[in-house]
C-alpha cells in the first residue's frame, strides 16, 4: 500500500507516537484517495479547535489544488473536519460496523459562516454478505 511511506518520517509530528500517526495515515488512506498518491505532498500544520476539543492538522498537496487541510481529534485520531476550498467539512457521530468506523453526521459549511448550507447523516448501514467478485478486505 502507498501509504507505508509515512513509516519512515513520522518524526514530524510533535503530537503522538509513530504507531498513531501510522494509524490516522491508515484511516486517511481508507477514506481519501488523494492520500494514495506517492505524488502527494504531506506536511504538519497547526490544529484547530474543533467542537472544544484540540485537533492534529495534515495538508495533502501536489496531487490536489487547491491544497486540503485534515484536521484529526488529538485523543481519538479520528478525522473530525476537513477544510477544501471555500468549503469546511465537520464530521462527527463516530460509530462503528464490523470493525470499520465511520461518521455518522457531515455538516458543510462556507469559510466564515456560522450555518451550514448542507448536511447529511447516514440512517442506517447493511453489510453485504460477500463481497463482490474482485474485491477483497
Amino acid at each position: 500500500m502507498a501509504c507505508n511511506r509515512f513509516n519512515d518520517d513520522v518524526s514530524v509530528f510533535d503530537l503522538g507516537t509513530r504507531k498513531q500517526v501510522r494509524r490516522i495515515a491508515a484511516d486517511l488512506c481508507a477514506r481519501l484517495g488523494v492520500l494514495l498518491d506517492l505524488k502527494t505532498v504531506l506536511e504538519t500544520i497547526p490544529g484547530v479547535e474543533e467542537r472544544s476539543r484540540k485537533t492534529l492538522g495534515l495538508r495533502a498537496s501536489g496531487t490536489v489544488n487547491p491544497p486540503m487541510d485534515l484536521y484529526f481529534d488529538s485523543e481519538t485520531f479520528r478525522l473530525v473536519r476537513l477544510d477544501w476550498r471555500e468549503d469546511v467539512y465537520r464530521y462527527s457521530d463516530w460509530h462503528e460496523v464490523d470493525g470499520m468506523g465511520y461518521h455518522k453526521r457531515t455538516a458543510m459549511f462556507k469559510k466564515g459562516a456560522a450555518e451550514p448550507w448542507f448536511h447529511h447523516e447516514v440512517v442506517s448501514i447493511e453489510p453485504l454478505p460477500a463481497l463482490p467478485e474482485g474485491l477483497s478486505r
